[in-house]
């Protein structure tokens, strides 16, 4: 694929089919109730991720670009997002990095799963539901899955995870 201008300056990468990129917020707002942080959410991801088994027992890791102390992060997170497999995105509270980078992702064709809270207005339709959704009009029509707040645990995660991991590796 032709990009110009370049911003990046590597464009030659060597997939990771057992590879996935996690995108989170940096940190979490208080008022975004989250009852667990960023870390603790990604290692429920990893377990997730870990669980589903590719036909020759590979197991499917996670890899983040925010704790990379290597380069310009958005350079680190083009080569993740080039490199991986799918991507698996954290979307609360309308995080302006994770839109970039899903935005990086969906244009480079990789499969993404957001992940959401469920907010007010469940009975609401269309343009009035996403008002109150994690998920904003340009990006609704993404694979995503909302869960309650007392939900976000290993236990809710892994069969939404287990299930886009296999349309992701055609299983």
């Amino acid at each position: 694929m032709n990009i110009f201008p370049r911003v990046f300056p590597h464009h030659a990468f060597a997939r990771k089919v057992t590879q996935g990129f996690y995108v989170t917020p940096f940190e979490f707002s208080p008022e975004w109730k989250m009852k667990k942080s960023s870390d603790a959410l990604f290692t429920d991801f990893q377990a997730a991720c870990s669980s589903f088994d590719l036909d020759d027992g590979r197991k499917v890791q996670l890899v983040r670009g925010d704790h990379t102390n290597m380069g310009v992060i958005t350079e680190n997170i083009w080569r993740h997002i080039n490199e991986s497999q799918f991507v698996i995105a954290l979307c609360v509270g309308a995080n302006p990095n994770v839109y970039y980078e899903v935005g990086v992702a969906d244009t480079l064709g990789k499969p993404v799963l957001l992940i959401g809270r469920k907010m007010g207005g469940r009975k609401k339709r269309g343009a009035a539901r996403l008002a109150d959704s994690d998920f904003k009009f340009d990006i609704s029509h993404i694979h995503h899955a909302e869960f309650d707040l007392d939900d976000f645990d290993l236990h809710a995660l892994k069969p939404i995870v287990k299930a886009f991991l296999a349309k992701v590796f055609g299983k």
